[in-house]
């Protein structure tokens, strides 16, 4: 994903604008698969669902890299982001399940920073194998979610927790009835909103300042390798503070990062700005799960977590995704990358003024 608007731009020749509409189809996706992902974990298993939404989704991959035509290109898109990311509910459930609440926030911050580790490998592979063909980034993409999707079917037991006889199944909206929850995904969804600008308006902001997609994929990859050096580190550091403090100040820090980006021309500007915001992304990263998974009822962790948007990675999701990959699409063209990073960054003053959750 990290290479896909400049793929859509450059090998498929779509504007900036039609290129960002796209990714927010595949947002849309993203969108729905949250609550898909969560619901078949609840009722047919994580292991099951774990497995079917892996091998789903590199047929999706495939299907996305013989797409040529606008139309085909979004409607895969879209597929791509409903079956690709139903994995993360499933995961973030599966964690839940066996980790005790007490330690959930450094067992995702755990997670957080493995996943972190192929994405350092994979972005800066991806930029090099794109100069001598993009089909192989789809390929290869498929290739290793279909071992991944192997291993968890040989090696990874059911962990769903068995339900209370005389319990009852929580609806999958039953989160959003929680006030104070929903106020937290809401605040997620706008710093989401600014992570997702490095995967749709800094590679175009990149590439117009004259670099290639290689430079972009090693530039991505340098967050990753952060996340896999200081990860650990600060999760432990952190644990001690009151989580909505924490949230707040790392709400800062990618604001910052972010808004960085109109002021720079050069790759050491580049490289200073993407450091700013990952050290906002390694605060945040055990918290927002965990604070989901604190949320959710006994068996239905894995919905929660879907409302909640799972905050880990990169770079936060569902509709977050969706939004402003598709505000990216509208703004970016007439307004100008410049103004475009400054308004993205102001708007991280409403985190910093607001706080929710606690220890």
């Amino acid at each position: 994903m990290p290479l896909l608007a400049l793929y859509l731009t450059g090998e498929r020749g779509l504007s900036v604008e039609q290129a960002g509409l796209v990714v927010s189809l595949y947002g849309a996706g993203a969108l729905l698969s949250g609550p898909l992902g969560g619901f078949f974990a609840d009722h047919s298993g994580r292991r099951r669902t774990l497995v079917a939404g892996l091998v789903l989704g590199a047929l999706a991959m495939l299907h996305l890299a013989f797409a040529r035509t606008a139309l085909h290109i979004g409607a895969a898109a879209f597929l791509l982001g409903l079956l690709g990311e139903v994995y993360r509910p499933v995961i973030s459930a599966a964690i839940a399940d066996v980790v005790p609440a007490q330690d959930r926030a450094r067992a995702y911050g755990i997670l957080y920073w493995a996943v972190n580790l192929g994405f350092a490998v994979g972005s800066a592979l991806g930029g090099v194998l794109s100069q001598y063909g993009w089909a192989l980034l789809f390929v290869g993409d498929a290739a290793t979610t279909l071992a991944y999707a192997v291993i968890v079917w040989l090696r990874l037991p059911e962990t769903r927790p068995a339900h209370p006889i005389h319990g009852e199944r929580q609806p999958l909206w039953a989160p959003l009835a929680d006030r104070p929850f929903v106020v937290f995904c809401a605040l997620i969804m706008l710093v989401g909103f600014l992570f997702n600008q490095a995967f749709v308006t800094l590679p175009i902001d990149v590439r117009d300042h004259g670099f290639s997609p290689a430079t972009y994929g090693a530039l991505i990859a340098l967050n990753g390798v952060l996340i896999f050096l200081l990860q650990p580190l600060v999760a432990r550091a952190l644990a001690p503070y009151p989580r909505h403090r924490v949230l707040a100040a790392a709400a800062a820090l990618v604001g910052a990062g972010f808004g960085m980006t109109a002021l720079v021309r050069t790759l050491p500007g580049y490289v200073a700005a993407i450091t700013v915001w990952t050290l906002g992304e390694i605060v945040m990263a055990g918290i927002g799960p965990a604070v989901a998974a604190d949320a959710a009822p006994a068996v239905d962790a894995s919905t929660a977590d879907a409302a909640a948007g799972s905050a880990s990675a990169a770079r936060t999701r569902l509709m977050t995704r969706f939004v402003s990959m598709f505000v990216s699409s509208l703004v970016v063209v007439p307004v100008g990358h410049e103004e475009a990073w400054q308004g993205l960054a102001d708007s991280k003053s409403v985190d910093t003024r607001s706080g929710t959750g606690g220890n």
